[in-house]
């Protein structure tokens, strides 16, 4: 079931009640990023369909997390292409904390957010590890100073814009993560292979997750997406949203591509010779 208020939808998942992250909008109102976009943002290079071909970054991506029931669910996207990026630039592999960035956008409740709000922090600021800042824990963050020295070394150097599904799917085969959001409904579940309907049913909100893969099934292409609800929800946490269902989140909600990451000297292994 699923309940619907003025800041979020809560829907039954699994016998575990999933908060949404943005406030549900309707199909005809504007894109509700339009007024949070970081400026002049160049979009990603795209490659003609005819050259696409498959393409799987997932290994990179961390252990699936699980908000728990916490509106956070951009702040776990987020840090999951992050984490993800440092690990595919041979940077060690640290756990960030999706709390300590959620508790910096969620206008102190926990009444959701944008993606590009966490982006955006991620970009400027940065996050603190989930050992200073307990991800779940945001109620109770401090800006300590362990936190708040930690933050400029892991955060992203840039983003770039998918306006299309195209794009997309380009950045994918660029080696790029996807921080995104799209519609999910109240009846929305993945199918034996971890592919998700075109459009579910029932009531619907916003939830952003981070994507990790290009796919192709039968003639359909899909991006594979990391969620942040435990191992339990579709391929050990993983799922694929059909072109169909991407190609509606472009167009309501603002997509991202993100690769480059701070790379600190002192992160980086030093070579032992002899």
């Amino acid at each position: 079931m699923a309940e619907l208020n003025d800041d979020y939808i809560s829907v039954q998942e699994g016998g575990d009640v999933r908060k949404l992250c943005a406030r549900p909008v309707d199909e005809g109102t504007p894109a509700p990023l339009a007024k949070h976009t970081f400026g002049e943002t160049p979009t990603t290079r795209l490659i003609p369909r005819a050259g696409w071909q498959p393409v799987d970054l997932s290994a990179f991506v961390s252990p699936i997390k699980d908000q728990n029931g916490i509106g956070a669910c951009n702040a776990f996207a987020t840090i999951n292409a992050l984490e993800a990026c440092r690990r595919g630039r041979g940077l060690p592999d640290v756990k960030l904390s999706p709390g300590d960035l959620y508790s910096r956008i969620n206008g102190g409740r926990d009444n959701g957010s944008l993606p590009e709000d966490a982006l955006k922090v991620a970009l400027s600021v940065g996050v603190a590890t989930a050992n200073t800042v307990p991800p779940l824990q945001w109620r109770s963050v401090v800006n300590s100073a362990d936190a708040v020295a930690e933050r400029p070394k892991y955060r992203f150097l840039e983003s770039l814009w998918c306006p299309t599904f195209d794009h997309a799917a380009s950045a994918l085969q660029q080696g790029f993560y996807l921080d995104t959001a799209v519609w999910w409904w109240q009846y929305d579940s993945p199918d034996a292979d971890g592919w998700l309907k075109a459009r579910g049913s029932g009531s619907k909100g916003g939830h952003a997750i981070c994507g990790c893969a290009l796919e192709n099934r039968s003639g359909t292409w899909g991006i594979k997406i990391a969620n942040s609800w435990g191992t339990a929800w579709g391929r050990n946490g993983f799922g694929v949203l059909p072109e169909q269902r991407c190609a509606e989140g472009t167009q309501v909600f603002r997509w991202w591509a993100l690769r480059e990451v701070v790379q600190e000297s002192g992160d980086l292994p030093v070579p032992k010779f002899g």
